[in-house]
């Protein structure tokens, strides 16, 4: 459960399901005043990141500022082991992980 609503983490999730889950997206936030938009995506993929239960899922920041993608992590044995840790400082190379 939320303290408080996660429209930004909602906005982002609702994009990935409503497109099928691909690698990566275009950012879906929109625009807010006064905010860097990059700053704003950083921010959304490390609440994203943060809090899970079991780490299962890991998004990141493609590297643009502009994209968002995801990749499985934890119990996935099938992932190389080279993969760098989850940070959304850290571009994801989507066509080292999903190909």
């Amino acid at each position: 459960m939320f303290r408080r609503p996660a429209v930004n983490q909602e906005t982002i999730l609702a994009a990935l399901e409503e497109e099928g889950w691909p690698s990566r997206i275009d950012a879906p936030l929109p625009q807010t005043p006064g905010i860097d938009p990059k700053v704003h995506l950083h921010d959304t993929i490390k609440s994203l990141n943060r809090r899970h239960l079991q780490s299962i899922i890991c998004f990141r920041g493609d590297g643009s500022g502009a994209g968002v993608g995801w990749m499985i992590v934890g119990e996935a044995r099938d992932l190389p082991q080279i993969a760098p840790r989850c940070s959304p400082e850290r571009p994801l190379m989507l066509s080292f992980f999903h190909g």
